[in-house]
């Protein structure tokens, strides 16, 4: 996962998650996979913050905006994992498919 990303309501960037993963790791994995095995996720895991960002132009007009949300890197390395899975069912779930782009 990419370092120094903007880290979602919680606040945990990935050098975090890097630096604490011989803590965390082995729960995290327990909660990634029943996630996986149960179809859904924790609800910290499904917030985000949707913010606006300022693209160029002028500032008053609202088109030179664009919106993003700032997803928990915990999310984003859950999908990030199962999404490179050959068969993975991540794609299949209403927050994450095809046609959306998470983490590109």
């Amino acid at each position: 996962m990419e370092s120094n990303i903007s880290p979602g309501c919680d606040g945990l960037t990935s050098n975090f998650y890097k630096h604490f993963w011989p803590i965390l790791g082995e729960k995290l994995t327990l909660v990634y996979n029943y996630a996986f095995d149960n179809g859904f996720l924790i609800v910290s895991q499904r917030r985000g913050i949707i913010t606006l960002l300022f693209k160029k132009g002028e500032r008053t007009k609202l088109a030179n905006w664009r919106p993003v949300t700032l997803l928990n890197t915990d999310f984003l390395c859950f999908v990030q994992v199962h999404s490179t899975q050959e068969d993975s069912t991540v794609s299949k779930w209403p927050l994450y498919g095809p046609k959306k782009k998470c983490l590109n």
